[in-house]
Parts: C-alpha cells; sequence; structure tokens
C-alpha cells in the first residue's frame, strides 16, 4: 500500500531546557494543497554547507553536468566562519538559491529543514528533493538513474547513494594509506549493502519523494528532527519516513564520490559520531517496526567482535604449529575470494590489495574502537541533555 501524504496538520517542536513547545507553521497547515503542487519527475537539491568554499564548486558543477538536471539548486550556508567564502563561491553559479544561516542551533538537521522550508513556501514543488552533502559529487547519471527508480517504485520513499571513497586523498603516506583502506570499506559496503529496507539512507546523498516529505511534516512539522543531540539526522530521518509507511531503498546504479577521513583522530571522531548517534536514536525508540533489524545488526556487530579475534587467534597457532586443517585452507580461500570480489568496481589492483586480508585485519581494530566507544558513551549517557531525552531507553 502507498501512503498517503497530508494525514494530519504539521507541527514544529521546539525543544527548550524544560518543556517541548508546539506550533503549526502558516506554510505547511494544508498538506493536501501541497500535493496539489508538485510538478513530476521534477528534482530540487538541498545542500548544506559549513566552510566549505574549497569543495562546494566541484559539488555544484557535478550537479550542472547530470544527465538529468535538477529543477533547483538550494544551498544553505551553515554557521560558517570562513568569512563569507562559502556562500561567495555557491552565488558565483548562476541559478543557485543561497540561503544563509548565521546562528543556527540544530546544525545540519536545521540546515536541511530550511531548505525544505525554502520549497515547501513555493508555488511549484519538486517530485523529489535530493539532500546532498557539500562535498559530495555524483556520478553524471546520478539523478537520471534514481529517478527512474522512483519512478518505477511507487512504494518507494526515498533512495540512497552507494558512496566510493575519493580517490588519491591524504598527504602522508600513513594518511594515503588509511583513505585506500576506507575506499575498500566503501566500495564493500555498496557491494554486500541490502537493497530494501536498508538501515539508513546516506547524509552524503538520498533521493526522498516529496510525499512522503509531507508525510513526515505533517505528523511532526520538520523533515530532521531539531534536538541538541541529534547525531544522526539521516538515520533518525530514515526511521521516521519509515514509521510513516514508506520503503527506503539502496540502488546499485546510483553512485557518489564522498569525501575520506586522513587521519585517526578525524575518523574515530566522525564514526563515533554516526555509530554514537546510532546508539542513541535506537534506544529512545525502542523495538518497532522500523527498528529491529538495525538493533538486530547492531548487536550482531558486538557479538561478532569477539568471534573475530578467536578467528584470528586460531589461524595463528595453526600457521605457528603447523598444524593446518582443510577446512583451514577453503575458508580462508573464500574469505580471500569474496573480499576481493566485493571491491571490484576499484579494479584488479585494489582486488589484490583486498584479497591479502591486510587491510581489513588493520582496519577492523579502528572499526572495533569507535563501535566500543560508542557503547560506552551512549551507556553512560555522555553527551545528553536532559531535554533531549522524550522517553526511557528501552534497550
Amino acid at each position: 500500500m502507498i501512503p498517503s501524504s497530508g494525514r494530519q496538520a504539521a507541527t514544529v517542536l521546539i525543544e527548550t531546557e524544560d518543556a517541548i513547545v508546539t506550533s503549526t507553521p502558516e506554510s505547511l497547515s494544508n498538506a493536501a494543497d501541497l500535493v496539489s503542487r508538485i510538478k513530476p519527475r521534477s528534482v530540487a537539491v538541498i545542500l548544506p554547507a559549513r566552510n566549505e568554499a574549497e569543495q562546494i564548486g566541484a559539488t555544484i558543477k557535478a550537479l550542472f553536468e547530470q544527465t538529468k538536471l535538477p529543477r533547483r539548486i538550494i544551498v544553505v550556508v551553515n554557521n560558517c566562519t570562513d568569512g563569507g567564502a562559502t556562500a561567495d563561491m555557491a552565488r558565483s553559479f548562476r541559478d543557485v538559491e543561497v540561503f544563509e544561516m548565521t546562528n543556527n542551533p540544530f546544525l545540519k538537521a536545521g540546515a536541511l529543514n530550511e531548505g525544505v522550508r525554502v520549497l515547501a513556501a513555493s508555488d511549484e514543488l519538486p517530485e523529489f528533493i535530493l539532500t546532498m552533502d557539500a562535498d559530495t559529487i555524483p556520478d553524471p547519471d546520478f539523478l537520471e538513474n534514481t529517478v527512474n527508480v522512483l519512478d518505477s517504485r511507487p512504494e518507494v520513499g526515498g533512495v540512497s547513494t552507494v558512496c566510493d571513497g575519493k580517490k588519491n586523498l591524504g598527504e602522508t603516506r600513513f594518511g594515503k594509506a588509511l583513505a585506500l583502506v576506507q575506499q575498500l570499506e566503501y566500495a564493500r559496503a555498496g557491494f554486500t549493502r541490502l537493497r530494501v529496507n536498508i538501515h539508513t539512507m546516506s547524509g552524503a546523498g538520498s533521493m526522498i519523494r516529496m510525499r512522503a516529505v509531507l508525510d513526515v511534516l505533517g505528523s511532526r512539522g520538520v523533515l530532521f528532527a531539531e534536538r541538541a543531540d541529534n547525531l544522526v539526522e539521516d538515520f533518525e530521518a530514515t526511521l521516521e519516513i519509515k514509521r510513516m509507511g514508506w520503503t527506503c531503498i539502496n540502488n546499485y546504479y546510483c553512485h557518489v564520490q564522498t569525501d575520506l577521513m586522513t587521519t585517526v583522530p578525524e575518523l574515530m571522531k566522525q564514526r563515533v559520531r554516526w555509530v554514537h548517534g546510532t546508539i542513541n536514536e535506537l534506544r529512545r525508540r525502542g523495538w518497532q517496526e522500523e527498528t529491529w533489524h538495525s538493533i538486530v545488526t547492531m548487536w550482531y556487530a558486538y557479538i561478532s567482535m569477539p568471534i573475530y579475534y578467536l578467528w584470528v587467534v586460531l589461524l595463528g597457532i595453526q600457521a605457528v604449529y603447523g598444524h593446518p586443517t582443510l577446512w583451514g585452507f577453503w575458508f580462508i580461500g573464500f574469505v580471500m575470494f569474496f573480499q576481493a570480489l566485493s571491491v571490484q568496481r576499484l579494479g584488479w589492483r585494489m582486488m589484490l590489495l583486498a584479497a591479502t586480508l591486510v587491510p581489513e585485519i588493520l582496519f577492523a581494530l579502528i572499526r572495533h574502537a569507535w563501535i566500543i566507544v560508542s557503547f560506552v558513551k551512549s551507556y553512560t549517557m555522555l553527551h545528553h541533555p536532559k531535554s533531549a531525552i522524550q522517553s526511557k531507553p528501552t534497550w
């Protein structure tokens, strides 16, 4: 069944230290009227940007070189401290709409919502909204492929990108090696990721159907939750879209290039924010139709860690003491083959590198570190303002 938009009046949640205040924005008070203003197959792009003067130009240029052009490109300059350089770069492109937010307490979520408000106030609405990071580079056929997917699947509320890591990043040898391992990680994730009922639509780039957006607006007034502790606005919005009855999917032919971290502290900061925010959101919502798969996946990640190290130790013992078994050879061979196959998009050199298993084993140490740190942060209630906890965690 396809969800219907405009089921109830929109309500904005405004959090204060002591209470949550509700109000109804005029532009969203008649969702049925908004549905009638949707222009079929049209796309609007919302780019939140903070201090992205060096990269946003390449992103906008890539959007203007799409095989299907967007109808509107909205750049929301968010709490910039670069003296207006980001806004000036965005304005240097003709037909790009630039809006500046100088005191935005809700950061990326607030900037994305500002873009949605701009669209909702327009005479015509796009059928699809692409939310994308200002340093993301979409493949030339990204918009065309994504729109075709949504056109053919009316039950789908959103399509997530498949992210490829940008190449030739890093100034030091270690930085280049770390970026290389992340390229393998992203390629493998794109190859193995579930295509239906996905965990989250990527913040790097996701196409959302306007009717799904209107359903969420009708439920709570904003597409992205404006909370002080909302660390993963893309994941939270994905859960809300699912709660409205829509399906969220991933398509292997919808690719973008995303930025990579070139130092361990940067990588840890990024991934701890992602995983910590995910755990917080799952605990807040509890076991629901839209959350159970993510909860099971999260617990699997924790349970599999000791199994992983046990496997490495057993392999080491076999190698040192010379007692290899036939099943061991077959298993290692299968793992090497799968590691190579999963990154075939990157070419044969990267396939050979992945087959050695060395990058995966070393990167697993960092991955397990950010998973453990995120778990501890969430369950010791670090970085949780009082007003942000709306219900008692259920797991």
